[in-house]
């Protein structure tokens, strides 16, 4: 404890300073104690509110992604599937420096998006122009 005239350093059960002579306010160290004890208390129910918040919203997320994922069909899986492996294996590629490999990958990703669009006839075409674009697929 300290002396609030002077600062000198003083023991927990001293009255008056024996530096200077001002009278010790007990009062004033049991409110700053209590305040201090309020201020970690507000703190410590802030942060746990927020790690419940960000628990609820990851919990949210993680509910949505699923029911996401059961409306998918079969063809819905495989295709969502392929799309996050070509992103993964395009971004790889150019983090590498594999131009190349990187443009192939996002071809992959552009390629299997329309097919799912024509799948779902969005985009219409005939037999053969859906059979020719799985055959390029198969080839990347």
């Amino acid at each position: 404890m300290k002396c609030s005239k002077c600062g000198a350093e003083l023991t927990e059960d001293a009255r008056f300073c024996s530096s200077c002579g001002e009278k010790i306010n007990r009062e004033t160290k049991f409110t700053d104690q209590n305040t201090n004890a309020h201020i970690i208390e507000t703190v410590s129910q802030t942060a746990s509110s927020d790690e419940k918040t960000k628990k609820s919203l990851l919990n949210s997320m993680k509910h949505k992604c699923a029911e996401f994922w059961n409306k998918l069909t079969f063809y819905g899986k495989v295709t969502t599937l392929a799309i996050v492996l070509f992103i993964l294996m395009s971004l790889i590629a150019f983090l590498a420096g594999k131009s190349l490999a990187g443009m192939i990958a996002g071809v992959s990703v552009v390629l299997t998006i329309v097919a799912l669009l024509m799948k779902r006839q969005i985009i219409k075409t005939s037999k053969n122009g859906y059979i020719l674009l799985c055959y390029s697929l198969q080839l990347f």
